[in-house]
């Protein structure tokens, strides 16, 4: 069974789900309790280079304009024939080191099967 928003609430209908936030996501996204509020974390692309984060007063929604919070440097580190992508940002407030930040993470990738060949760890 999947749950999903209706925009007001959960629901097991899927025909009724709409978008909790207006911010493209590549792969996943989280949604976190901050203080009152709740925070939706995403990477919108694999082409950009930004982690955004909006803000709201419902883990449903609705949420407000994406604001980048966190520039990742791999995609400019790395020969280009690496093809660096990026994606998955995470929230893991179980990692936060305090009520005042947030512990994200995101997953770097060289693209398409060559890949694998890269001898160049840290960017897998």
């Amino acid at each position: 069974m999947c749950t999903c928003s209706d925009g007001s609430g959960w629901t097991a209908n899927p025909e009724t789900a709409v978008p909790i936030a207006d911010v493209g996501t590549v792969s996943h996204l989280s949604v976190t309790p901050i203080g009152n509020e709740y925070v939706c974390i995403s990477k919108p692309s694999v082409e950009s280079n930004g982690i955004v984060a909006t803000f709201g007063c419902s883990p449903v929604g609705p949420f407000g304009p994406a604001q980048t919070i966190y520039s990742i440097p791999e995609l400019g580190q790395y020969p280009a024939t690496y093809r660096v992508i990026t994606y998955g940002a995470h929230a893991h407030p179980d990692l936060s080191s305090s009520p005042n930040t947030l512990a994200i993470s995101y997953d770097v990738n060289p693209k398409g099967k060559k890949g694998l060949d890269i001898p160049d760890a840290p960017v897998y």
